[in-house]
């Protein structure tokens, strides 16, 4: 479910990218069924996303969800 909000408040500077996709994958991690993916998150601890939290939840868990629905091993 996608939603658009107007003059929502956004973390000063940003959200941390990295923590919220190693939670994300760690998740799918214990999630994975009977499919055995290797999951990795490569990236900056220093990458920062304008927005809310929970926004940045809800796109790299669509991603995630999508790559482990197509991924064939990792």
């Amino acid at each position: 479910m996608a939603r658009v909000v107007g003059g929502g408040a956004v973390a000063q500077g940003g959200v941390a990218v990295r923590p919220v996709a190693d939670k994300i994958i760690a998740a799918m991690r214990g999630i994975g069924g009977d499919r055995d993916l290797a999951w990795t998150v490569d990236g900056s601890a220093e990458i920062l996303f304008a927005g809310d939290e929970a926004d940045l939840m809800e796109m790299i868990g669509n991603l995630t969800e999508n790559a482990g629905k197509w991924a064939a091993s990792e």
